[in-house]
Order: C-alpha cells, then sequence, then structure tokens
C-alpha cells in the first residue's frame, strides 16, 4: 500500500508539473498549441487500452484543465469522454454517464454529428448494463441517424451490432436478427474480418437464444474459420 501511494504521488505531481510548465507557458506566450492537446488526447486513448487507468484519469484531468484554460472546448469535450471511458471500464457506471452527458452537451454545441454519434452510442452502452435497454435503444437510434447521414459504414455495424443486443435482452428476437444481419452485411463492405468474426458469432448467440441448435453451431464455426484464417 506504501509503494501504491509512492506511485500515485509521484504520477500526480509529475502531472501537476506538466500543466503548471504549460500554463505558465500560455500566460507567457498568449496560447497553447491545440495540436498538442489532440496529441495528449491520443497518448490517454493509448493509456487507456493498455489498461493504465490511474494514469490515463490524471492525464484526462490535465487535459481538461489545459483545455479550459485556453476555451478550447473540443479538448474539454474529449476530457470527458475520456473521463468517461475510464469510468465505463472500472465499471463506475454514474460517473460514465454523467460524464458521457457533458461531452455530448459540448459536441452538441460545437455542431460536430460525428462525436454526437458516439457519445450517444456511449451513452446507450451504459443504459444497457444498468438495464435500461429501451432507453439505450433511444440512444443508439440516435447514433444511427447521423452515422446514416454521413454513411459511416464501420459506426454503423457497431450501432446495429449494440441494438441487437437490446433486442436480445428484451427477447425479440426477430428484430435481432435483422439488426445483425445488416452489421455483418457493413462489415462485409468495410473489409472487417475481426468484425465478421464477431458477427457471425453474435448471429450464433441469436440462434441458440431460439433453442435452434444447428444453426447456431454453423454460425460460430463461420466465426471460427474467419479467427483461425487471420
Amino acid at each position: 500500500l506504501k509503494r501504491f501511494t509512492i506511485k500515485f504521488s509521484f504520477l500526480r505531481t509529475k502531472c501537476l508539473i506538466v500543466i503548471f510548465l504549460v500554463l505558465l507557458a500560455c500566460k507567457h506566450y498568449g496560447q497553447v498549441d491545440t495540436n498538442y492537446l489532440r496529441a495528449y488526447n491520443i497518448q490517454i486513448s493509448d493509456l487507456i487500452d493498455n489498461g493504465d487507468y490511474e494514469l490515463a484519469q490524471l492525464k484526462a484531468d490535465s487535459l481538461f484543465i489545459l483545455s479550459k484554460q485556453i476555451d478550447y472546448l473540443p479538448g474539454v469535450a474529449e476530457s470527458y469522454n475520456l473521463r468517461g471511458i475510464i469510468n465505463r471500464d472500472q465499471s463506475n457506471l454514474r460517473d460514465a454517464l454523467d460524464n458521457y452527458l457533458n461531452a455530448l452537451k459540448l459536441f452538441e454545441q460545437l455542431k460536430m454529428p460525428i462525436k454526437i454519434a458516439g457519445m450517444q452510442n456511449n451513452i446507450g452502452l451504459i443504459y444497457a448494463e444498468i438495464k435500461e435497454y429501451r432507453t439505450a435503444l433511444a440512444y443508439y437510434f440516435k447514433a444511427e441517424k447521423i452515422n446514416l447521414k454521413y454513411h459511416e459504414k464501420a459506426r454503423l455495424a457497431i450501432n446495429y451490432n449494440n441494438i441487437a443486443t437490446c433486442y436480445q435482452k428484451l427477447k425479440q428476437f426477430t428484430s435481432a436478427q435483422m439488426y445483425l444481419n445488416k452489421s455483418l452485411e457493413l462489415r462485409k463492405e468495410v473489409s472487417d474480418t475481426v468484425g465478421m468474426a464477431m458477427a457471425y458469432h453474435n448471429i450464433g448467440i441469436n440462434h441458440q437464444l431460439t433453442s435452434d441448435k444447428d444453426s447456431a453451431i454453423f454460425f460460430f464455426n463461420r466465426s471460427l474459420s474467419y479467427l483461425s484464417g487471420m
């Protein structure tokens, strides 16, 4: 515990020093390069992907402070989003929802439709996790509308899979199958091999839930064939 406390204190001190230096530069030069903040955002995403939530949280807080200092609203919005992802990965769903809603509000203010759709999808995921499937579907359908308008096929495939999962939970398996098929077709269009394997697996689950054992096995095998061919 002592070692963890020392490590945490060191990381926090390091982040605070970075913030202080950047704010000092901001005061001296009158601005912070937004390219730096965008690169910082990517760095935080990498930390999340690697499971380093402690440092990711500190850097997300830093991004928030720095973005607020120069009134860079996209950076503020991204910091909320990153905080939401960290919260969700750590099963802190209440804080995740609050952060996603804050991010959504700012992205709407900035009129950034793809980001808006991303937040709507993330909010849907939270509601699905707390078993409010109808509310989750409402957000997924909002995201679908935007992604259709801007021809975001990869994002649509994710939308459709999430929609199908909600319909499965609601035991509406015919509707689930329709959206799983849509997701699969889009995965094929964008040549997403991993996504296709996932789609076949999810279709197999849907057949399993309807007690269609033979079809379930068929689609599970299709999924495995794509994964083994990678």
